[in-house]
């Protein structure tokens, strides 16, 4: 079983030439490769968030060609086919510890971050289009529309929120507790 990822502070003892025992300075130890909580219960977290990234990334890349990216107004078609790639790129960062377990930190913690991010902006502009602004004077359709593209991003969207927030949070309930 895995541990929380962590920095642990051992004392080591040493004989010197003297037979005496001395201590030396505090040895950090970075633990790398710990899922934390362990994979069992983040492993499906980060199958349902790459999955709801890659069904919102679809929901994309098919709005882009079917004629998205020849709308001139705040670059629509660049920021669709951006999303549709970050999506993407997003899903395979939440899947990398899964197939690559020593992982350091950082790397976990950067995808379920990114998803967090991606998944909050890509619903601000889903619902600031909507409105008589607009994003970046784009005003689409109200409702959930065009359909289904519609749903197959916002709901996926709101599902990698969700999941990764979760994912974060697990990290950082792991990295505060105390070491035992």
């Amino acid at each position: 079983m895995c541990r929380p990822p962590c920095l642990a502070m051992r004392r080591r003892s040493s004989l010197n030439t003297h037979a005496r025992i001395t201590q030396r300075a505090p040895v950090i130890q970075f633990e790398i490769g710990c899922e934390p909580h362990s994979m069992e219960l983040t492993r499906p977290l980060r199958f349902v968030a790459a999955a709801a990234a890659l069904v919102a990334g679809y929901a994309h890349i098919s709005l882009y060609n079917q004629g998205y990216n020849d709308i001139p107004v705040g670059n629509i078609g660049v920021q669709f086919l951006l999303n549709a790639l970050s999506a993407v790129v997003i899903a395979f960062g939440l899947l990398a510890p899964v197939v690559v377990p020593k992982l350091p930190t950082l790397v976990r913690w950067a995808a379920p971050a990114a998803g967090v991010a991606w998944g909050a902006t890509s619903l601000l502009a889903f619902f600031v289009a909507r409105t008589d602004s607009g994003w970046f004077g784009f005003v689409d359709v109200p409702g959930l529309n065009p359909s289904p593209e519609a749903q197959l991003s916002v709901f996926p969207e709101i599902i990698v929120v969700l999941t990764c927030s979760a994912l974060l949070a697990m990290t950082w309930i792991s990295r505060v507790e105390p070491t035992r």
